[in-house]
């Protein structure tokens, strides 16, 4: 029997910033190790034993993997079969801009499961492998990654059962979720922090922290973003003297960014409370502000 050679192939693409790599034919061990990336990834021939936050995994064809930056893995080959391996490597700031596109949230991603059993979504990664290797338009590889990026955010949804309802119960009683009411719905529900966290993270309805008195939403959907609301989102921070998603001092002013409302003609577009502004410049904001002073 000729044993097939092993060939390890990495692709970065200028465009996305990120990397597309396939490892055939390899049967040596991987030792203990992170990414400071994150990966997704699929079998495509071979079986792996799988080691990974304290899990163990047997992998075979069509099994999607999963790994956060720095998430401690190793992996051994079953019964010394040659491992066929496709992947993307995505930056946490590239994935963090992406899912803020996606869900109109700036947040980090959290995957709550390290591998999806015979998963469909396989076919999305090597679909944005292959567009990366063939030098497609921008357009394409973009479309094709935040398809993906839908779909795996999809599956992490559909597997996180009674932690959503334990939340919106847990915002209804103290109005947002520090990180000591999601350890008791954790407990609660004997699930881990990590879990509890990622779907508060995920969903628009939930805030780690408190709201003002006037809630501040910036626009960020394409008509707004390519007309300016960046750069007033921005402005909005450094006059507010917070970040997104966090609440003045004095309980005033909270601020947050959105996706599309609907008002794409006024782009780009603020909301106070249930205040719309539109057409604005950076300029027009410290008057505003001033109505709510």
């Amino acid at each position: 029997m000729i044993q097939e050679q092993e060939q390890r192939r990495v692709y970065y693409d200028k465009d996305l910033k990120i990397e597309a790599y396939n490892l055939s034919g390899v049967v040596q061990k991987f030792p203990n190790h992170f990414h400071e990336c994150y990966v997704i990834g699929f079998i495509e021939g071979g079986c792996r034993h799988l080691w990974c936050r304290g899990s163990e995994y047997d992998l075979s064809r069509g099994d999607l993997i999963l790994f956060n930056p720095r998430d401690n893995h190793y992996c051994a080959p079953i019964d010394g079969e040659p491992l066929d391996y496709r992947a993307v490597n995505i930056d946490p700031s590239v994935m963090e801009q992406a899912v803020s596109e996606i869900t109109g949230r700036e947040f980090m991603p959290r995957f709550t499961q390290n591998v999806v059993y015979r998963s469909d979504i396989t076919q999305s990664v090597s679909a944005l492998y292959g567009a990366i290797l063939r030098r497609a338009t921008r357009l394409e590889k973009e479309e094709a990654l935040f398809f993906l990026l839908e779909q795996v955010l999809q599956e992490l949804r559909e597997t996180q059962g009674a932690v959503m309802p334990a939340l919106q119960k847990a915002q209804e009683i103290f109005g947002y979720l520090p990180i000591e009411v999601q350890q008791r719905v954790a407990a609660g529900l004997g699930v881990s922090l990590e879990e509890v966290y990622g779907v508060a993270t995920f969903y628009s309805q939930f805030t780690l922290n408190p709201k003002g008195q006037y809630k501040v939403s910036v626009c960020l959907g394409t008509a707004c973003y390519v007309k300016g609301s960046g750069d007033i989102y921005n402005a909005l921070k450094e006059k507010l003297g917070i970040d997104g998603g966090e609440c003045t001092a004095d309980g005033k002013f909270s601020l947050d960014a959105c996706r599309c409302i609907g008002a794409c003609g006024l782009a780009p577009v603020i909301t106070i409370n249930d205040e719309v502004y539109g057409r604005l410049i950076v300029d027009d904001l410290d008057e505003i502000l001033a109505r709510y002073k």
